[in-house]
């Protein structure tokens, strides 16, 4: 007799009434603002995230406007605007809009996916699913505000700051690394090769060595008070500092970021300081 075989049981087809009610569930329960407008940009329908958002109720919401539940009559006026135009013109578009919190009065950020399209009867009707990016908005803003407080703050230091890729020897550099050197931002290229031209010949060796024992991994800083040469041929002196940024998995350094500043008028300083020194010296001993 031969062996029975396991079947798998037969997978039987959602029902119109399950699959009504699996479309509901994601409606209620997604995150996400959904809504759906007519012609004039009144509301058809909408989810419980909008309702809430609006404090009201997804009932109280059919064939009324934004501006009915508390939305500022600049943001409103705009909403409608925004849908009319999109359903003149036809195509699916992507919006990033703001929103108002009705109860807390708190600005919230969306992307909004727009589709316009004609019911059974031809008219015009508009989906709209909005996506709250609040959170990525607002950590972009402090990302911003870092960058610009830290620009600030070089602009004050007048640190000269480069970011080396080493593998490809690509430098991202400031606008006072360029200034620095009497160059426009941008003016040199782009790559290690454009600092190590501007290297004075008599330190140039010098600065190398040190730059490969920070990369060897036999110095955890690299420091180097050395000369340079400006666009219009003069030297200055510069104290310039890095350290190795980012590794790659196999311990090699990948980024070395660092500063330099013009060091000159020190340098001025201590060579008179010293000429002073020599001079009292000599008086002394004569």
């Amino acid at each position: 007799m031969p062996e029975a075989q396991n079947t798998p049981d037969p997978v039987l087809p959602m029902t119109d009434q399950k699959r009504l009610a699996l479309l509901e569930a994601v409606f209620e329960e997604t995150p996400d603002v959904i809504l759906l407008k007519d012609a004039k940009g009144n509301f058809l329908l909408c989810n419980h995230t909008l309702a809430r958002l609006y404090n009201t109720t997804p009932e109280a919401m059919v064939g009324k406007h934004d501006g009915d539940f508390g939305v500022p009559k600049e943001l409103a006026d705009g909403y409608r605007a925004n849908v009319l135009a999109i359903m003149a013109r036809g195509e699916t578009e992507v919006v990033l809009e703001d929103s108002r919190n009705a109860v807390t009065g708190e600005i919230r950020h969306f992307k909004s996916i727009k589709r316009p399209f004609k019911d059974a009867e031809g008219n015009k009707q508009i989906l709209v699913i909005a996506h709250d990016i609040t959170d990525l908005v607002r950590a972009q803003q402090q990302v911003a505000q870092s960058e610009q407080r830290l620009q600030e703050v070089l602009a004050a230091t007048r640190e000269g700051i480069w970011d080396w890729h080493v593998a490809s020897g690509r430098v991202v550099h400031n606008q006072q690394w360029f200034r620095i050197l009497g160059f426009a931002h941008g003016e040199l290229t782009g790559h290690v090769d454009a600092f190590s031209a501007r290297l004075h010949p008599d330190d140039k060796a010098q600065v190398w060595q040190r730059l490969r024992q920070l990369l060897s991994g036999n110095e955890e800083f690299y420091r180097s008070e050395h000369r340079m040469v400006r666009k219009d041929g003069t030297v200055i002196w510069v104290l310039d500092r890095g350290r190795v940024a980012e590794y790659d998995t196999h311990g090699a350094p990948v980024r070395v970021v660092g500063a330099y500043v013009d060091i000159s008028e020190r340098k001025r300083h201590e060579a008179e300081l010293r000429q002073a020194l020599e001079l009292a010296k000599s008086k002394t001993d004569g």
